[in-house]
């Protein structure tokens, strides 16, 4: 134990770890199991072992990562917590939000509410009906394709730090590109994408993430709901960004995604809608070792990593979500910074300690 310092559940009491401590003062865990017995997640009845190396969790730390979660077939793997308390923390999910933009899209249209991917935006988002921006559809905002003249560097600032309307800032872009020509990681898609769903609910994006994901999902108990931030004035969710949570709750959320969108019995997110948000709906290239991802999905990241297709919720500073549906694995991956090396360590190091996949 202390020559991995693996933190399995049920391996040690905290009877046990005071004594080592106790007799062993140089002994530093990375991780801290949580006290709250309601939190309490099995471990994985697959993988046995679970142990990832001293060297590995070093790498790991060094990275910039504050948590490392890793599930198999819904059963706690790994756990590891680099700094006092970042088990208790709520922390931003930055891009990560847009994966859940992208699931409660499917959740609206299994719902009803909303058609279909094909839908135009203008049907929700009457201001787009003037001009050539009529043509965008739920589908292009979904997948980062629009064509409007959003500057990622230059706008996302402005709207986090500027004390900006959303819905004014959003409404004055023009096009730039025909809509489904040109692929670009755009932020200003998904708060367009988090505008239409909240015109056509008529609640926000937050309280409706609450009802269709966070209460059935277990999320909601006393001072650890997911908190999503508005803009300035307070009327429009920060769709793209702003949303806080708990390392688990990351791990809970690719557990969905791994399970298709089902949760205790019940779906929550159409499956059909999950199998193709998670499939590459556009392909591209990078340079060798910059980047681990090959493709995007609608608010996913495609991937293929030592032959094992999979899909990621991605943000800033190295928030990373993996699931790899062949091995039924998650791996979370939360951190201070990131960069593609220290993502592909993470993901790497995870699959590392994972059963074959069944068959």
């Amino acid at each position: 134990m202390s020559e991995t310092k693996t933190c399995l559940r049920g391996r040690l009491t905290w009877r046990a770890v005071a004594i080592l401590l106790s007799l062993t003062p140089l002994l530093l865990l990375p991780c801290v199991r949580p006290a709250m017995a309601q939190e309490d997640w099995p471990p994985s009845a697959t993988v046995q072992h679970g142990v990832l190396s001293a060297e590995q969790i070093r790498r790991i730390e060094s990275d910039g990562a504050i948590a490392y979660i890793v599930l198999q077939e819904g059963g706690l793997v790994a756990e590891f917590y680099f700094g006092r308390g970042a088990q208790f923390r709520t922390e931003p999910a930055y891009g990560v939000a847009a994966s859940v933009t992208a699931l409660l899209l499917g959740s609206a249209i299994g719902e009803g509410r909303i058609a279909g991917l094909d839908d135009r935006a203008a049907r929700y988002l009457p201001a787009l009906t003037t001009d050539a921006r009529d043509r965008i559809t739920l589908r292009h905002l979904a997948v980062n394709g629009s064509g409007l003249a959003w500057q990622e560097v230059r706008d996302l600032p402005r709207v986090l730090n500027g004390g900006v309307n959303l819905t004014r800032y959003m409404e004055a872009f023009r096009l730039d590109a025909e809509p489904g020509s040109r692929w670009r990681a755009s932020s200003g898609d998904d708060f367009l994408l988090g505008m239409a769903i909240e015109r056509v609910l008529g609640k926000s994006l937050a309280s409706y993430a609450s009802s269709r994901l966070w209460l059935p999902m277990g999320l909601t108990a006393a001072g650890r709901a997911p908190a999503w931030a508005m803009d300035a004035e307070g009327r429009t969710t920060l769709a793209a960004c702003c949303l806080h949570m708990r390392p688990r709750d990351f791990a809970r959320l690719g557990q969905l995604v791994l399970q298709l969108g089902r949760w205790n019995g019940k779906q929550l997110v159409p499956q059909r809608f999950v199998e193709e948000a998670t499939s590459a709906q556009v392909r591209f290239e990078a340079p060798p070792g910059a980047t681990l991802f090959d493709g995007y999905g609608l608010g996913f990241w495609h991937f293929t990593y030592a032959g094992f297709p999979g899909a990621a919720m991605l943000g800033d500073q190295g928030q990373v979500v993996f699931i790899v549906p062949a091995l039924s694995l998650v791996i979370v991956r939360l951190g201070v910074r990131g960069d593609a090396p220290g993502l592909a360590f993470a993901l790497q190091a995870g699959m590392s300690i994972a059963a074959p996949p069944t068959k």
